[in-house]
């Protein structure tokens, strides 16, 4: 907690000096969207502090929307909301991070082929015995894991793709650039869920903090199933519009 600078000789009362000291950690990036910050009982231990001053600071912190508080599980310094326009575009998940304004990172946590298993993967429409390539990464914005994602493609409509490095580049522009396909539509599902422990760790959450599943099915031009996809993203911090557009007949 080096980023608290309390002063019992200055004029300045303490909660104000909590909170500036707080504010500005979290300007200067020493404390990250969703780091967990110190318990009223850390405080009065280390600093001395009464438990009124310090639940002054953190209101007034919350009244700035700068943290927020899960009951039971502590304060944390509040996300960046980000809006997903994830149901009205076609465009591939790396590019919709960088429209809206974020620097992308992608971290790749493990690539495997496995078999076909219908009770998960029954929207492929593949046959006993087909393989899949399952590719699990992680979409860095700002530095941030926003999206943890689950990628299937048919091996039998994509053969040795496992061999091209997509480390760095969305598997649409791989797809594209290496097979004769092209994307007709998405079908698009959202569930809002509660997260894996794993997931949590993953986006630094408490267990059992609520997020988004948002399972899609690509489709070629020619009504083919080409990928099944599921990305999950954070509850806190995040919107998800959908523009729903009707035809009228005059």
């Amino acid at each position: 907690m080096d980023y608290i600078t309390i002063d019992k000789n200055s004029d300045h009362p303490l909660h104000i000096q909590l909170s500036r000291s707080i504010r500005e950690a979290i300007r200067a990036n020493i404390l990250l969207p969703g780091a967990k910050l110190p318990t009223e009982e850390e405080l009065v231990a280390m600093y001395d502090l009464s438990r009124p001053v310090i639940r002054q600071a953190y209101r007034q912190l919350m009244d700035e929307q700068l943290i927020y508080r899960y009951k039971g599980k502590g304060t944390y310094v509040r996300l960046k909301e980000v809006n997903y326009n994830m149901l009205q575009s076609l465009l591939p998940l790396s590019q919709k991070i960088k429209m809206i304004g974020l620097e992308l990172n992608i971290e790749m946590l493990s690539q495997a082929i496995i078999e076909y298993d219908p009770a998960w993967m029954g929207q492929l429409e593949l046959d006993k015995g087909d393989q899949v390539l399952l590719t699990r990464r992680i979409y860095h914005g700002d530095g941030a894991p926003i999206f943890f994602v689950e990628m299937l493609f048919p091996l039998k409509m994509f053969p040795e793709l496992e061999k091209i490095d997509i480390n760095q580049t969305s598997m649409y522009d791989a797809v594209r650039k290496n097979f004769d396909v092209r994307v007709s539509h998405v079908n698009r599902t959202l569930t809002a869920v509660i997260l894996s422990d794993e997931i949590c760790d993953i986006f630094d959450l408490p267990h059992g903090s609520a997020g988004f599943r948002i399972e899609s099915l690509v489709l070629t031009h020619e009504g083919r199933p080409m990928e099944l996809s599921i990305n999950y993203l954070k509850g806190i911090g995040a919107s998800v519009s959908i523009d729903y557009f009707k035809q009228l007949k005059l």
